[in-house]
């Protein structure tokens, strides 16, 4: 492990230590995290329940493509997934403590994540092998506005006693596995099938367990993103059910964006935003938040709340004297 990664596994597992939280280290090399009982039985059924009258097969993004959306096939994702209205995070104060601790887990400010996602996968319904960071080329991001998506955390609902995993079919289990396949690097490269890996007890094979979270990271600590990440969803044995609830976070905060499945949202936490512009404190300063609103109130939040604050404090003073 490199010192700067090193750096980076430590100092999350420190902050997690302070919180009470026992976290498992499965892989540095990407930074994959595992948290037994992050969520409790009773908010497992309510994502269930929330998720479940709203449940589609969704579209996905082409291979060679950032824009073009395609049908899924038996050869591609199968499974069913609702999108959670992005409002509910603030309207529901069992979800927004859902979403604020998946924040703090994986160290992201809440204005960088993308809509939770809850899917549901049935007898051999799958996701095939995957990156879940987009752009040309690969490093270091995505080709929309808010960056690419710098970690993913999923949060397994229900227990499944056959199948279901999670693999990686290019991280090892464990220390004594050295030699494994490379991964493919960019999207002219071929991407196996996912059937031969969900048995391969050599590979980092993460099991479905009601309320456990996994978190890794796409992209290393310097931006980069790693290829070593790709991943896939086994599908679960006979007359089983895999129900998980996902959110990916961004490398910048995500006001309007478009989701991997082509979905556009708008964030519930855009008025909240940090600035987006290194020069929002100037323009601060010059008035442009009176002098310009509209821009200011979207690109430079934090700046223009800041200048109100004191201008209000300075003119309590002077009524003062």
């Amino acid at each position: 492990m490199t010192s700067h990664r090193r750096h980076a596994v430590l100092l999350l597992l420190s902050a997690l230590a302070a919180a009470g939280q026992t976290t498992a280290v499965l892989s540095d090399e990407p930074r994959i995290f595992l948290q037994p009982g992050f969520l409790t039985e009773e908010e497992c059924e309510k994502l269930i329940s929330l998720a479940a009258s709203r449940l589609e097969v969704p579209l996905l993004r082409a291979a060679d493509s950032d824009f073009e959306l395609i049908e899924p096939s038996s050869e591609t994702a199968v499974h069913q997934r609702a999108i959670l209205e992005p409002d509910w995070e603030l309207e529901l104060p069992w979800l927004q403590s859902i979403v604020k601790r998946m924040h703090v887990f994986a160290r992201v400010p809440i204005q960088h994540g993308e809509p939770l996602h809850v899917g549901r996968y049935r007898d051999d319904e799958q996701f095939p092998l995957h990156r879940d960071s987009f752009g040309s080329p690969w490093a270091p991001g995505y080709v929309d506005t808010h960056g690419g998506r710098h970690a993913t955390m999923m949060v397994y609902l229900r227990n499944v006693s056959s199948g279901g995993h999670t693999v990686f079919p290019f991280v090892p289990a464990g220390a004594e596995v050295s030699q494994l396949e490379e991964p493919p690097t960019s999207k002219a490269d071929w991407v196996p099938p996912l059937a031969p890996f969900c048995e391969d007890e050599a590979l980092l094979r993460v099991k479905p367990v009601a309320g456990t979270a996994l978190l890794f990271y796409n992209h290393d600590v310097d931006g980069y993103f790693n290829p070593l990440s790709m991943h896939g969803g086994c599908p679960p044995g006979p007359g089983e059910e895999k129900w998980i609830a996902q959110r990916w976070f961004y490398q910048r905060p995500s006001r309007v964006g478009r989701g991997v499945y082509g979905d556009v949202y708008r964030s519930p936490y855009a008025h909240r935003s940090a600035d987006l512009d290194p020069r929002c404190k100037m323009w601060a300063a010059d008035g442009e938040c009176l002098n310009n609103g509209d821009f200011m109130s979207s690109e430079c939040a934090q700046s223009c709340r800041e200048h109100a604050d004191a201008d209000l404090a300075q003119s309590s003073v002077k009524d003062e004297l």
